[in-house]
């Protein structure tokens, strides 16, 4: 008897029956073709997850945003002019203005009604930071600020305390009045700063939301960025830093009404930035886009 006839015997008297190569090989193109077809839908069911809880974060800061407005009598806070240049033993150099009431400093000025824990303003979809003191040269859909930021610090509380974490969302800056040293201060009140989040069509006012950057200054005839991530430079990253394909073709974002939901990059351009921002501009389909007129990398969202 062969050595295949005799474990072939030896199994049928154990009551079982030994699996051959080809049966074996069946098993395993089986598995590997379930797996194939598993990890996308957990990878979609882990990005629906990270999206959920940004949405969570974003909540959280309308409550601290409404907090500070109602302690306000419903104005937002004053934003001065100040600039920063970049020192390699000192850090960052604030040259002007107050940095402490400073838009950028949106963090730190709503610091009491928001209790400090790790990456409160950060979406977990955002992993990748920038190195201080580079450009902005970093992949825009996972930008994040540094933990660790040279002093003084870009967020600091009205008392001057340093804030430090991750933040990956952004604020629109004409919801700020503008203090008495910023550039054009009439214009900018009368036609571009909100200043008090009790405005009508306040569900369509943008307030805070993904973002490459943690403020931002959009214009209704600027387009889109050409490429999907880094490198951003100059004004594209100030002007549209949240168009980023950070969720499924969109972001999360934070109303003046304080609701909360995913707006479409397309939808970008049709929403209220600031009082005269042309809502059916050259970049809505009221305006007269057209779907070539649009980057590819951004052809196949929903037009609006």
């Amino acid at each position: 008897m062969t050595g295949t006839k005799a474990s072939r015997v030896c199994a049928r008297r154990h009551g079982k029956e030994a699996f051959t190569l080809i049966e074996l090989l069946v098993v395993i193109s089986t598995l590997t073709m379930l797996m194939a077809l598993l990890l996308p839908v957990a990878e979609r069911a882990r990005k629906r997850a990270k999206a959920t809880a940004c949405l969570a974060r974003v909540r959280q800061w309308g409550l601290a945003f409404k907090m500070y407005t109602d302690a306000s009598g419903g104005r937002w806070f004053d934003q001065t002019i100040v600039s920063y240049t970049y020192d390699d033993k000192r850090g960052w150099l604030g040259t002007s203005g107050d940095p402490k009431k400073n838009i950028s400093n949106w963090v730190g000025l709503t610091a009491p009604y928001w209790s400090n824990t790790q990456d409160f303003a950060a979406c977990p979809m955002a992993t990748k930071g920038r190195r201080i003191g580079e450009p902005y040269n970093y992949d825009a859909f996972t930008a994040w600020w540094p933990k660790e930021w040279p002093k003084p610090p870009w967020f600091s509380t009205p008392s001057g305390e340093p804030i430090s974490g991750a933040v990956s969302y952004g604020l629109n800056d004409a919801i700020a009045w503008p203090g008495p040293d910023h550039r054009m201060v009439e214009l900018s009140r009368k036609e571009v700063c909100w200043g008090t989040c009790d405005v009508r069509g306040a569900a369509r006012v943008p307030v805070l939301f993904d973002s490459a950057n943690n403020f931002c200054d959009p214009g209704d005839f600027i387009g889109p960025p050409l490429f999907e991530a880094g490198p951003f430079y100059g004004e594209v990253i100030q002007d549209w830093p949240m168009c980023i394909n950070r969720h499924d073709g969109g972001v999360n974002m934070l109303f003046m009404d304080w609701s909360v939901r995913k707006v479409g990059l397309k939808e970008l351009w049709t929403l209220k930035w600031y009082r005269i921002f042309n809502t059916a501009g050259p970049w809505t389909r009221a305006g007269g886009v057209l779907p070539e007129d649009w980057p590819q990398w951004m052809r196949r969202f929903k037009d609006y």
